[in-house]
Order: structure tokens, then C-alpha cells, then sequence
């Protein structure tokens, strides 16, 4: 038995075309600094040897909005707060390489500047 929103389309077919992941459209950022924090964060990430899971897990947020942040979809650095970039820097920093950390510290830097 279909469920009263599924009923509305002719086919199964319909219904998966219409939930298909194809059909949803991301916008990524290019916002200068959107691009530098997504980059910056995904290579602490990457230093600390950590997958995308495990840095979720310690943030508490999602996998899927590691991705985001990572690919820099403009929806999600718009929404980005600065405790997830703090708990991020926290987590990854004492693994990261020193050009890694570096570049972090000029972000800040440029985001916060004195």
C-alpha cells in the first residue's frame, strides 16, 4: 500500500526521479573566504588522519555537513558557525602539519582581524 504522497505519481519511477539526489542542485560558494576555511578545514581533517565520520562523530554533527563544508556549499559556510571552526581547529590541531596550522592562523586572522 502506497502512502498518501506517493499516490500522486503515476510510477514509482516518477517518485524516485523526484527524490534523486541528481535532481537537487548545490550551489558551491565562491566566496574567498568560503573557499579558504573549506579548504583549511578539510586539510586539518586530513592531517589528523581522521575520516569524515570520526570528525562528525567528535563534533556531534553530521557526515553529510562535513561534506558540505568540505565542498563548500554556499548554504552551509553561510551557515557555519564559529564554534563548529573552533571544536574543528581543537580536534584536528594537534595532529596538523605546521603549514596546515599556519594557514588556519592567517584564516583567523583574516576573519577576525584585530
Amino acid at each position: 500500500m502506497l502512502n498518501p504522497v506517493a499516490k500522486k505519481f503515476t510510477s514509482t519511477n516518477e517518485l524516485l526521479k523526484l527524490l534523486s539526489v541528481e535532481n537537487m542542485t548545490v550551489k558551491k560558494s565562491n566566496n574567498k573566504t568560503h573557499v579558504a576555511q573549506s579548504g583549511v578545514l578539510k586539510k586539518l581533517r586530513l592531517n589528523s588522519g581522521m575520516t569524515q565520520l570520526d570528525l562528525a562523530t567528535k563534533l556531534e554533527i553530521s557526515r553529510e555537513k562535513i561534506v558540505a563544508i568540505e565542498n563548500c556549499y554556499l548554504a552551509t559556510m553561510q551557515e557555519l558557525e564559529n564554534e563548529i571552526i573552533a571544536s574543528w581547529w581543537r580536534i584536528c590541531k594537534p595532529q596538523a602539519e605546521e603549514d596546515t596550522k599556519s594557514e588556519f592562523r592567517k584564516l583567523i586572522d583574516r576573519i577576525f582581524p584585530y
